[in-house]
This record gives structure tokens, C-alpha cells and sequence, in this order.
């Protein structure tokens, strides 16, 4: 039933916070106004209550039709509240018996609700107006009681404040639901674009792979372990052949195709404790813990291989060459210029291959 109820609002893809907020307030009055009217019948109350039961169940569903369907909210919020205010309340009081009836408690509602709709300088405005209503309503009272249409006799009046209790804490029930789901989602939303935040921090967009700063950060931080630890530790340099080449013959969006179908064959061949980053432009950076210079050696002529029989679109193959280096005690820049130096020996040897020290 609550999910049910909760996509009759409307989900937080369509509707922002108060907006879904407020399709439940009206949803709830029109059900409040159909049990009212039922109400009223039953314990013969009279044309003059039914028919204020009657008007806001018209209202309701008016308003709903247009802040659910035709997603307006600003101005129905405010007329919504309006009306609650300077028609709904008094005629609420006057035709159940004043103070001495069911009304008070769906004024309770009422300001429950306008303190959901408005903020600021306007909730207080509303307040104070909905505090100088209700005090002029019991001046009127006492000053003229004739006004106020009692009860038909003391069972009507018992059925009827606990019935009004009972309606206005389903109501205020129904709009809990809606507040805490509608909360709940927005949290969600806040904590999602978080993550891509962070993720916008040390990935990089094209590939979706580490960023230059992150990958050199995690070189440092398994240059640290494998120095205290004396733990073996190797990286690999990987450079594109002659993508230059690529991007001036295919166009550009092709290079980005090539660079994240590279970045795809790194990721499927390295071990989950490794690092993969894009180091920049055409070229990128496997970190590689616990993995002694031979084992490197393998893997990185495994990963050329896979990249050399790789069929690109147009029937396109590229190849890429390989600088490999394991940790001998150096740091991580001594590392790097290492790894590059083995990196430019396999370009100068005619590409497609692995150089290691």
C-alpha cells in the first residue's frame, strides 16, 4: 500500500522535495474530505457541513490534477495555503461546534502543512495569519455563539471529535510517509552525486580509469610498503604505437575509442590488487604489488599480445610497446624515470615489445 500510495505522488526523478511533499498533503485532503462527507451524513450534521466537506474535496482534487499531472507547484502551494488559512479553518470551525468540536485538530494539520509549504519570512507570515484566525474565530464565538452550528446532540458531537482526531492523525501519518520517503530519496541523490564527485576526483573521465595524480599516489604509497616490508613490487610503463598516427588517419573520436579499449583490455588482464592508471595522453601506468621483475615481464608481454590481436572498428589493429621495472630500492620518481627509460629503449628498437630492468 505504501508503495502504491508513494507512486501515486509521484517518484523523486519527476518531482522535487516539497513538490512531493505537497501532492501527499493533497492527496490526503481529498481522502479526509470523502470520509468527511460520509461522515457528516451519517450523523446528519446538516447541508451547510457536508456541503464545506464537499467544496474541499472538489478543491483537492483540482489542485491535485494540477501539481500531480500538470507538475505546477509554486502558485497552487501558496493558494493551497491561502485557503486553509482564511476559508478552510474558519468553515471548519463554524460548522463543527467552534473550540468545542473536531475542527481544532485539523487546524493542528493545517499548520503542520504550512510549515512544510513555506519557508522563511512567508512561513511566518502565514503562521501569525493562521494565529490572528483562530483567535478572531474565538472572539466571534463568544461574542456570538449563534453563529457556530452546534451539534445535533451529544452522540454526534463524541462520534464526531473522534472520528476528526482519528482522520487528522491518519493525516498527519500519510504525510510523515511522504516526507521521510521524500527525504530519504533527496539523501540518496546527495549521497550518489558525492560518490561521483569523488570518483570525478581521481578517475579519469575518458577511460575511467585512475588519474595521473592517483595512480603516482598509490606508486608512493606501494613504494613505502615494499621498502618496509621488503616486499617485491613492480610497473609497468604501457605508450600506444604511433597513435599520433591514429588520430590524424581515423579522426579523433576514434583515438578515444582506441585509448578506452586499451584502458578495457588493462583492466580485464591485471589482478585486483593492482593498479591501473592513465598516466597521460596514449600512455598508462600499471602498479603491481607482490610481483617480482619475472612475473612483470609475463604480464606485460601478456597485455601486449592482447592488445597487439585486438580488432578495433574498420578492422582497425594497433600495437603498444611495454617499459617494465621492478622495485630495487629506488623511489617511486627513480621508478618512473626507470620504467620511461625501458619505454623509450622498446620504441627505439622498433615498437611492439617489452624492456625490462
Amino acid at each position: 500500500m505504501k508503495i502504491k500510495l508513494l507512486s501515486i505522488l509521484g517518484s523523486s526523478d519527476e518531482f522535487f522535495f516539497e513538490h512531493r511533499v505537497f501532492n501527499g498533503f493533497i492527496f490526503t485532503g481529498f481522502i479526509l474530505s470523502l470520509s468527511a462527507i460520509i461522515t457528516n451524513i451519517l450523523l446528519n450534521l446538516g447541508f451547510k457541513v457536508i456541503l464545506a466537506s464537499f467544496l474541499f474535496a472538489i478543491f483537492s482534487l483540482i489542485i491535485f490534477y494540477i501539481s500531480r499531472v500538470k507538475r505546477y507547484y509554486k502558485l497552487p502551494s501558496i493558494i493551497t495555503v491561502l485557503i486553509l488559512i482564511f476559508i478552510l479553518s474558519p468553515s471548519i470551525w463554524i460548522t463543527n461546534s467552534g473550540s468545542g468540536g473536531g475542527s481544532q485538530y485539523f487546524i493542528l494539520l493545517f499548520g503542520i502543512v504550512i510549515s512544510v509549504f513555506s519557508k522563511g519570512f512567508l512561513r511566518a507570515i502565514f503562521l501569525i495569519s493562521m494565529f490572528i484566525v483562530i483567535v478572531t474565530l474565538l472572539i466571534v464565538e463568544t461574542k456570538y455563539p449563534e453563529i457556530i452550528i452546534q451539534y445535533p446532540n451529544e452522540f454526534s458531537k463524541k462520534v464526531d471529535i473522534a472520528i476528526s482526531y482519528i482522520t487528522s492523525a491518519i493525516g498527519i501519518y500519510i504525510l510523515f510517509i511522504v516526507f521521510t520517503n521524500a527525504y530519504d530519496s533527496e539523501h540518496k541523490k546527495v549521497l550518489s552525486y558525492s560518490e561521483k564527485l569523488k570518483e570525478l576526483a581521481f578517475k579519469d573521465s575518458l577511460t575511467s580509469l585512475l588519474n595521473h595524480g592517483k595512480i603516482i599516489s598509490f606508486l608512493e604509497m606501494e613504494v613505502l610498503k615494499a621498502e618496509r616490508y621488503e616486499r617485491s613490487l613492480s610497473i609497468l610503463m604501457i605508450d600506444i604505437d604511433f597513435f599520433k598516427k591514429i588520430n590524424d588517419i581515423y579522426g579523433h573520436p576514434f583515438g578515444d575509442i582506441v585509448l578506452k579499449g586499451v584502458s578495457d583490455i588493462l583492466i580485464e588482464n591485471s589482478r585486483n590488487t593492482d593498479y591501473v592508471g592513465r598516466y597521460g595522453g596514449e600512455e598508462f601506468l600499471i602498479v603491481a604489488p607482490e610481483t617480482p621483475k619475472d612475473n612483470a615481464v609475463i604480464f606485460a608481454e601478456r597485455v601486449r599480445e592482447k592488445i597487439e590481436h585486438f580488432q578495433f572498428p574498420n578492422g582497425v589493429r594497433i600495437t603498444a610497446s611495454i617499459g617494465v621495472v621492478s622495485y630495487q630500492k629506488e623511489g617511486f620518481k627513480e621508478l618512473l624515470e626507470k620504467a620511461d627509460q625501458n619505454l623509450y629503449i622498446a620504441k627505439g628498437e622498433g615498437r611492439n615489445r617489452v624492456v625490462s630492468t
